[in-house]
């Protein structure tokens, strides 16, 4: 969404002034309001809610999906790879090039957390927790052993900035709310567990607001684990850097 505004101001600020041609370089061919993908996540809007083309947008703009694989500064040239695995690639000369970064989650160097963690970046990605959390409960319906269902139950949110805290409330209501159409299983077998390496969540916003938004998510079901991180993960487990393991 950031990417999109910027090339929308550049774009009234060239004007009419076709000398000037602008090429847009992305993974996604859709606008996203990013904002609202706990929401997608949280089965309370469609996907198309808060996605549009770009080339709608953008009518001045060539859009290329594509992912960038090497930039030569000195020949000012972009190699671009194509993203339908046909293999094509493809030089964009230049003579500005802007970097807008940040599509892409950062795991620090933990391979394990990357492996098996679900990224929350992008409207599929939205759409795969949502399809996952459906499934593990399925799973847990039909699951005899308690122990087994209640970690099959159990989401970890890594971060309790705006983004986290969002997804935490909105799959928090979300699988409380559909357990209701299973025989085997009640709300209470719902455990979110927000785990944030600050003494507070949201630090984005006043300690009053967010103290305020944790006690009433608490109220909800959901758990705050503060002043920790997540440091390792395994298909089944979650690990927090006070040793606590947590079955998930």
């Amino acid at each position: 969404s950031d990417v999109c505004s910027s090339d929308l101001k550049l774009e009234r600020a060239l004007g009419p002034d076709r000398s000037i041609d602008i090429t847009l370089v992305s993974n996604s061919n859709a606008l996203l309001f990013t904002p609202m993908l706990a929401e997608v996540a949280g089965s309370s809007i469609e996907p198309t809610h808060i996605s549009t083309p770009l080339r709608t947008s953008l009518r001045r703009t060539r859009v290329i999906r594509a992912t960038v694989s090497r930039i030569d500064v000195d020949a000012q040239i972009v190699d671009i790879e194509s993203r339908d695995g046909s293999g094509l690639h493809r030089q964009l000369p230049y003579d500005h090039v802007v970097l807008a970064l940040g599509a892409v989650s950062n795991f620090f160097g933990a391979e394990n957390i990357a492996r098996v963690a679900l990224d929350f970046k992008s409207l599929t990605d939205a759409i795969r927790i949502r399809n996952h959390v459906i499934a593990l409960i399925e799973r847990a319906d039909l699951e005899p052993d308690s122990a087994v269902r209640r970690a099959l139950l159990t989401f970890v949110i890594a971060g309790g900035g705006f983004a986290g805290v969002e997804l935490a409330g909105a799959l928090n209501d979300f699988a409380r709310g559909i357990v209701a159409d299973y025989g085997n299983l009640r709300a209470s077998d719902i455990s979110v567990i927000v785990v944030h390496a600050r003494d507070r969540i949201l630090p984005e916003l006043s300690p009053t607001l967010a103290t305020y938004a944790r006690e009433r998510m608490a109220e909800r079901g959901v758990r705050f684990v503060l002043e920790t991180r997540v440091t390792d993960a395994s298909p089944d487990t979650v690990t927090l850097g006070t040793s606590e393991e947590i079955r998930s």
